[in-house]
């Protein structure tokens, strides 16, 4: 079973998000801090991590720096309604922007997580908006 790592200080955003990755069978661990977080990845394997609009971009680029250094090859979303003018250039480690609409993040997921098994995706890349955009 694949586990994520998510992070946002918004509790609602978060425990609807849990609900719509563990319906995908994935594994969350919800974290309300940066703090937390940085902690944990030295701790805990992971596969994907999504950090929420609601993290400023400041504790993103220190996530996204720990991140790389702990797990390359993780995937790193940062989803929110509009916010693909919010990724500065600190952001680079994001490798994608989602819209928080269930459909659209399921979708986004499955493609990201079947690249990084190695397999083909199965939904079209219109649906995720990457970071570099």
């Amino acid at each position: 079973m694949l586990t994520v790592f998510q992070i946002g200080e918004d509790r609602l955003f978060l425990e609807t998000r849990r609900r719509v990755l563990e319906s995908m069978g994935l594994t969350v661990l919800t974290l309300n801090s940066a703090e937390e977080m940085l902690d944990r990845i030295l701790q805990l394997p992971f596969d994907l991590a999504i950090l929420c609009h609601t993290v400023p971009a400041y504790r993103r680029k220190k996530i996204g720096a720990a991140m790389r250094r702990v797990n390359p090859a993780a995937p790193l979303l940062l989803v929110g309604r509009g916010t693909a003018g919010l990724v500065a250039d600190g952001d680079a480690a994001i490798d994608a922007v989602v819209d928080p609409d269930p459909e659209r993040l399921t979708e986004t997921l499955r493609r990201l997580l079947q690249l990084k098994q190695g397999t083909k995706p199965v939904v079209s890349s219109e649906s995720m908006r990457v970071a570099a955009d």
